[in-house]
């Protein structure tokens, strides 16, 4: 199974004369996979016209890195890059509407296991006003 929960398993036998028996048991299926801890603390979000820079302190024991993002303070978040790569951890949300709130977290990958969700780090990106003399 892949998911949690609780599941009935049923066993018919038949004897070469056509008598058959069943028998059922339950079955309890449970995630083993273990949430690396801690969580990233420190994202933090710097906003530019049209976009939002995210940068991060990498996480020693991380294979990889998940960037999700919302409109809404809390989420639900939506993923923009999934197993995203880094050293110095940093990625830019290009394409962005000014004057819109952005609300980020990250998470990092270790054996297959995802972290929770970082400090949610928060822009919003402002057009840019060149000033003349």
């Amino acid at each position: 199974w892949t998911t949690e929960g609780v599941y009935t398993v049923a066993v018919r036998v038949t004897d070469d004369d056509g008598s058959s028996s069943i028998a059922s048991l339950l079955v309890t299926v449970e995630d083993n996979v273990v949430q690396p801890e801690p969580p990233i603390d420190d994202l933090y979000a710097r906003p530019k016209g049209g976009e939002v820079t995210l940068v991060w302190a990498p996480v020693a024991a991380s294979n990889s890195y998940n960037v999700y993002r919302s409109t809404t303070q809390g989420g639900p978040y939506t993923p923009l890059s999934m197993g995203y790569l880094c050293d110095y951890c940093s990625y830019v949300d290009l394409g962005l509407t000014n004057g819109t709130t952005y609300y980020y977290v990250v998470t990092w990958i270790s054996g297959g296991a995802e972290s929770a969700y970082s400090n949610e780090a928060s822009a919003t990106p402002q057009a840019r006003i060149l000033r003349t003399r």
